[in-house]
């Protein structure tokens, strides 16, 4: 019945293609309001963007990343190399190679390690919501 009629009105039964929605007023103001609190702080939570903007969670996250075109990057912390950590490597080197053979095989090694001299930071918290992809971002 519903194709029929269908077909009768615009002579096909063919999916109609679908208007764009017209943004509210409501939803206008939502995105200028979250566009101000992210041109203040880049790096707020969708929770704390949708409570500053008194806007529900869902809706703040589809202003940000479809009508603002906003991805959440996440930032990397990294250890400055200073210029006596070459030289404490080297030395390090030069304990294990005068070892003997039997004495390295109870060293482990690896390439990672946490260290942190103040407050640990949040890696999953730690984002920022920009445009295009910053360069210090990998």
């Amino acid at each position: 019945m519903y194709n029929y009629n269908k077909l009768e009105n615009t002579g096909s039964v063919n999916h109609l293609p679908r208007s764009e929605p017209i943004p509210s007023e409501t939803r206008q103001n939502a995105e200028i309001a979250i566009e101000e609190l992210i041109k203040e702080n880049a790096s707020l939570s969708i929770k704390k963007l949708s409570v500053d903007a008194q806007i529900l969670h869902g809706t703040t996250r589809s202003i940000l990343l479809d009508d603002l075109g906003l991805k959440p990057y996440r930032r990397k912390i990294f250890h400055e190399q200073e210029p006596t950590d070459h030289q404490k490597r080297f030395r390090f080197a030069e304990w294990c190679l005068s070892l003997p053979k039997n004495d390295t095989d109870f060293i482990i090694f690896s390439d990672e390690a946490w260290f942190t001299l103040t407050e640990s930071v949040n890696q999953q918290n730690n984002i920022i919501w920009l445009k295009l992809k910053p360069i210090d971002v990998i």
